[in-house]
């Protein structure tokens, strides 16, 4: 007998949907079924820019799941459901060899999902349509298959994509809400205006000047919508931001830094609340990287100020900029945490001092940090040769056991790594805290100083393993400080 059990109870941030106005908490409920009767663990993501994102691990009982909570907004998520076998396949909301398409649960919600053997999903239940629209969507990228490289074809099949999405949507249209409608129509809009820039971005690395007359001819400026409501989608802000940023690098090939003319460019354009969104992406994507001008986010964060007031919504987000100026940025401390590790040892920061460290966050269940283990193997192994660098892997998972047994399975992992846990504090952990771990591989570099290099690793599960390992190698070659040297000679 299939037992359906309330395993998680999801904490979502709670406050306001739209300036001066009150909202309510509506019981929402997702629950299914795996085509294997196994006991796993599975985890949800919730996240709807710019509220804090929320994540938690939940039981698999005999392949039955069920998580019960309670939203005021509406939610995007992903769904990963781990299967059994050698292979190690995630069940998850993406299509194999496609993009990862935007699901999302409106308040109310009563979602059943139906996990069949060939990795398809099938929705039922309160607000399944637009589940099973967006899975449609997702199909239909799939049955274009790929693209060509040349531009012109490049630009011709999203333009045959874009149709097909459009028919898909108004065949649905009638039977999801009209939040629902407006908002799969701007992540419509977003993936297709990515796909054109992209082409056109890569066009301009060897000529600009091709590049700049296809830029041009699209137009995409007339068919931005600066709709509000719109602009939750974060597809169609990426987009925007590509946009943005692109526009600004056709226009002036020979700036380096662009950051304060995409910062103009979005002010000049948006203003409240979009012009906030915008801005907020743009920062979050490029503080932690060590090419990023702060001082652009010191004045997004004035911005914030001034458009939020007293409004709760954006008071989480300022606390936000304010830690991650201080505490994130390179050149900032690395956050001396405490975490013990399976034999029970308490290990610190300051232990490896004089070593460059590499902190790799993972959880049990993700798709995403078994793959990187992978390439993880390959860069330790080129690394043999310098003593002075330490990989350090943390888990936040929910119950010891399960961190136990991935340990022990080698999936996540290396035996060459110290494994550490952050205990019964899980995700709520200090150092998960501190370094804004809200997505999943993280990699954290830390300098021989005890100062952080990149807090987070650009696309670290895609980079080439010898890639990352000539860019820690090139951190390990860096001078220790003066007063560790001292330190080290007493």
């Amino acid at each position: 007998m299939n037992v359906k059990i309330v395993f998680a109870i999801i904490f979502i941030h709670c406050t306001l949907t739209s300036f001066g106005q009150q909202t309510t908490h509506v019981r929402t409920i997702i629950q299914g079924k795996l085509p294997q009767s196994s006991n796993n663990i599975g985890r949800i993501d919730l996240y709807n820019s710019p509220y804090p994102s929320s994540s938690m691990q939940f039981k698999i009982d005999s392949g039955t799941f069920k998580i019960d909570t309670q939203l005021s907004r509406i939610q995007y998520f992903n769904l990963i459901l781990p299967s059994t076998g050698k292979q190690n396949l995630i069940y998850t909301l993406e299509r194999p060899n496609t993009e990862r398409m935007s699901f999302f649960l409106e308040p109310g919600d009563s979602i059943s999902v139906n996990v069949l053997e060939d990795r398809e999903m099938r929705f039922s239940g309160n607000g399944a349509t637009k589940l099973n629209c967006i899975w449609a969507l997702a199909k239909e990228r799939l049955k274009l298959g790929k693209c060509n490289t040349n531009i012109d074809s490049t630009l011709a099949y999203f333009d045959r994509l874009e149709s097909g999405y459009q028919e898909i949507l108004q065949r649905h249209k009638k039977n999801v809400s009209e939040l629902a409608y407006k908002l799969i129509k701007a992540d419509i809009n977003g993936r297709v205006m990515a796909g054109k820039l992209n082409a056109i971005q890569s066009l301009s690395e060897t000529d600009k000047v091709s590049a700049k007359k296809y830029f041009q001819k699209l137009k995409l400026e007339n068919k931005i919508n600066r709709n509000e409501i719109e602009l939750t989608s974060a597809v169609l802000r990426s987009a925007i931001l590509t946009f943005a940023s692109l526009r600004t690098s056709l226009r002036y090939p020979e700036k380096v830094n662009t950051g304060w003319l995409v910062y103009a460019y979005i002010k000049s354009k948006y203003n409240g609340r979009s012009a906030a969104l915008l801005l907020h992406d743009y920062t979050e994507g490029h503080i932690k990287e060590d090419t990023f001008d702060t001082t652009i986010a010191d004045k997004v964060m004035v911005d914030f100020k001034k458009i939020a007031g007293n409004k709760p919504e954006y008071q989480s987000l300022i606390m936000y900029y304010q830690s991650a100026r201080k505490n994130l940025v390179p050149g900032a401390e690395a956050f001396n945490f405490t975490l013990k590790d399976s034999s029970g040892k308490s290990w610190k920061q300051t232990d490896f001092k004089g070593k460059v460290v590499v902190l790799d966050f993972w959880f049990s269940g993700c798709g995403g940090c078994r793959l990187l283990k992978q390439r993880m193997d390959t860069t330790i192994m080129l690394l043999r040769d310098i003593k002075e660098i330490q990989f350090v892997s943390i888990s936040p998972d929910a119950k010891r056991n399960w961190w136990i047994e991935s340990l022990q399975s080698g999936d996540y992992t290396s035996n060459e790594s110290i494994n550490l846990y952050t205990g019964a504090e899980s995700y709520d952990h200090p150092i998960i805290k501190h370094y804004q771990i809200e997505s999943y591989p993280t990699l954290i570099i830390i300098d021989r100083n005890g100062n952080i290099v990149e807090s987070r690793v650009p696309n670290s599960i895609l980079f080439t393993p010898k890639d990352l390992a000539q860019k820690i190698r090139e951190v390990a070659e860096r001078p220790l400080s003066k007063s560790l040297v001292e330190k080290d000679s007493i």
